[in-house]
């Protein structure tokens, strides 16, 4: 882990707030378009450590080793797991935090020769280390950004105006992704972060559109809504035979980050695919990430642990 002090934090709009970090000796690992850093936070008066994971907001190319910048939409209580409310009420100036070296798991292509940006809400923030690298290497970009009123339009000042459309759901001028898609030109990479909801719409309809699946990135930044039950489950441990028991208001990943087995994990919504593991066993699989394909869960042989629970009980696992 790295240890780096908070030396700026800027309102942005009345929910989200800008924080910076700088490095408390030397200087921070270089990263890339569309990096995010986890952070390491004292939540529940300091009695619990999470982490949570923000997209990198700073330019790459001036400032990535001096500091970082991330920008936090402050969730309400029991929307998530305190990580926002704790940066927004208690984070000031001067205080030291752990962080793990930045990762991209959505990175820019740099080969493309036109971009096309659609974010919902807070999924502006990758985009903001986007820019400057597409400007940098005189490349084209269209930007289309939804969003609840302009009072939400986070850094919509950093965005270009003249290749911007703006989508203000309050006014209803609801986004036409099709049409949006149908439009571009020949080689076009589509990157699109926000509600699984517009996620979803941009994949389907461009996979529909005859994309090829390697110009088309998204990013998760919300585990978006599943009304299904969670119910309790049995884990076996085929490698430690061991048995376990995960709750209704618990995850497969805390549970066993709990029982002193860690596992690799960075945005805990079944976004990234990082914590993903082996099953040898069991009930059957109920999926809840939007990471894994549908080959993938019909195998029935992997599972996003930080999401996915047992369909009927119990899981078997190569731990």
């Amino acid at each position: 882990m790295i240890k780096v002090i908070l030396t700026g934090v800027t309102p942005i709009t009345h929910r989200v707030t800008q924080f910076r970090f700088a490095a408390k000796t030397g200087e921070l690992p270089a990263c890339s378009p569309g990096s995010a850093l986890r952070i390491h936070l004292p939540v529940e008066g300091g009695t619990n450590i999470i982490t949570n994971s923000y997209s990198i907001t700073s330019n790459p190319w001036t400032s990535s080793t001096l500091s970082y910048t991330i920008a936090v939409r402050r969730e309400d209580p029991g929307q998530s797991r305190g990580g926002s409310i704790y940066l927004h009420e208690h984070a000031k100036p001067g205080d030291f935090f752990d962080i793990d070296p930045p990762t991209n798991r959505f990175p820019l292509v740099t080969t493309a020769p036109h971009h096309l940006l659609i974010a919902g809400g807070i999924g502006i923030t990758p985009f903001l280390s986007y820019l400057p690298a597409i400007e940098r290497r005189q490349q084209s970009v269209e930007v289309h950004y939804s969003f609840r009123g302009y009072e939400e339009a986070a850094f919509i000042d950093q965005l270009p105006p003249a290749t911007t459309c703006y989508h203000n759901t309050k006014l209803s001028t609801r986004m036409n992704v099709r049409h949006i898609l149908e439009r571009q030109p020949p080689g076009t990479h589509v990157y699109v972060c926000g509600p699984a909801e517009l996620i979803n719409e941009v994949r389907h309809s461009a996979q529909s559109l005859g994309w090829p699946s390697a110009q088309i990135h998204f990013e998760h930044f919300s585990a978006g809504t599943d009304s299904r039950p969670k119910r309790p489950f049995k884990v076996h441990l085929a490698a430690s035979d061991r048995q376990l028991t995960v709750s209704e208001n618990e995850t497969l990943l805390e549970v066993l980050e709990r029982e002193g087995l860690p596992v690799s994990h960075s945005c805990r919504i079944g976004g990234c695919g990082t914590c993903e593991l082996r099953v040898s066993g069991g009930g059957g699989i109920e999926h809840r990430d939007h990471c894994l394909t549908d080959e993938d869960r019909h195998d029935g042989s992997r599972l996003i642990a930080c999401v996915s629970r047992a369909a009927n009980g119990e899981l078997v696992l190569d731990l």
